[in-house]
């Protein structure tokens, strides 16, 4: 049966990094750039100092003819002793049967290609049940910064994970672009994939990731309550579906730009001690892999898809349709 929503967008606006001008250019660029004929709605968790921006973007006339109160289907309040994992899980169990898909959108990225969303559908068409989380090109570090940072994908098992950052379309670059070489003035080292191919990756960085709502439910994954905030959930969802048999996908034709105003951050990243401890007790592997820990992949999970990034490199690209 066909769903009330094509599209639901979950963001979580929250701590001491937030700020009016990161959220509204989030909302509005993925507004702009969603694409004509698409029925979607947005759901905000937002601290209670943020609430007022939020009606000012959708029930104000700032914004007349991108949004408008209509694309609201939630606002909710932050609770200190709930996480995000807590607050999507609480959302997704309340609202997964309205919408096909959920999109995931952190509060400080700016949307840069145009019908994203139709685009999305178009080169998922025939795959949709063997898809688990989709995502877009992340150009922040390399396109604008100037820094070979690579950060669309999570390295899984690949021979060249060591590597990082010289890893996925940045592995043509050396340590010898950080000491005095931008790669603004080099982009022609990246390799990138296809561009209207679906590449197979092992997880999504959680700036910004999809899925359809139904594969999600199907094996009923809910993301892990071990810090407050998104640290590590993209690698365990991206593991959790690969374990299942579906595949994770890079669209590498749409572009988003994330983080937004990097230099006025307040605070990095935080919890990184208990989402390992989190990771390492869940999975029984470290989350920076060893020889040891993917033995134990190959054992315990030999039959699934999870073992696919083994003895290959990030940048051997697989596609998911077979031309």
């Amino acid at each position: 049966m066909k769903k009330e929503l094509d599209l639901i967008i979950f963001i979580m606006s929250s701590g001491s990094n937030v700020r009016s001008d990161n959220l509204t250019d989030t909302i509005v660029s993925l507004a702009k750039n969603i694409g004509e004929n698409v029925k979607y709605k947005y759901y905000m968790v937002v601290d209670l100092d943020v609430i007022p921006l939020i009606h000012y973007l959708f029930f104000g006339n700032q914004y007349r003819g991108i949004l408008d109160k209509d694309l609201v289907l939630d606002i909710v309040t932050t609770e200190k002793e709930k996480s995000w994992a807590n607050h999507y899980n609480i959302f997704f169990e309340k609202y997964n049967h309205l919408s096909e898909y959920i999109l995931i959108s952190h509060d400080d990225l700016e949307m840069k290609t145009s019908d994203f969303w139709n685009k999305t559908k178009k080169q998922i068409k025939g795959y949709e049940d063997q898809i688990g989380w989709i995502t877009y090109t992340s150009d922040f570090y390399y396109a604008i910064q100037g820094h070979p940072i690579p950060v669309t994908a999570r390295c899984g098992f690949e021979d060249d994970r060591e590597n990082w950052p010289y890893c996925y379309e940045c592995h043509n670059f050396t340590k010898e672009h950080w000491d005095g070489w931008s790669t603004k003035e080099n982009l022609h080292l990246l390799d990138m994939p296809e561009e209207n191919r679906l590449v197979k990756i092992h997880a999504p960085m959680s700036s910004l990731f999809a899925i359809k709502s139904e594969n999600q439910k199907r094996i009923g994954y809910t993301f892990p309550n071990w810090t407050m905030y998104t640290m590590l959930v993209d690698e365990d969802c991206g593991m959790s579906m690969l374990i299942n048999n579906l595949w994770n996908v890079w669209v590498p034709s749409v572009y988003y730009t994330h983080p937004l105003r990097i230099g006025y951050r307040k605070s990095g990243n935080k919890w990184e001690k208990e989402a390992h401890r989190g990771f390492e007790t869940k999975w029984k592997i470290h989350q920076k892999v060893t020889q040891k820990d993917i033995e134990y992949v190959k054992k315990i999970y030999g039959d699934t898809n999870l073992v696919w990034s083994i003895g290959r490199n990030t940048y051997d690209w697989d596609y998911l349709d077979k031309k």
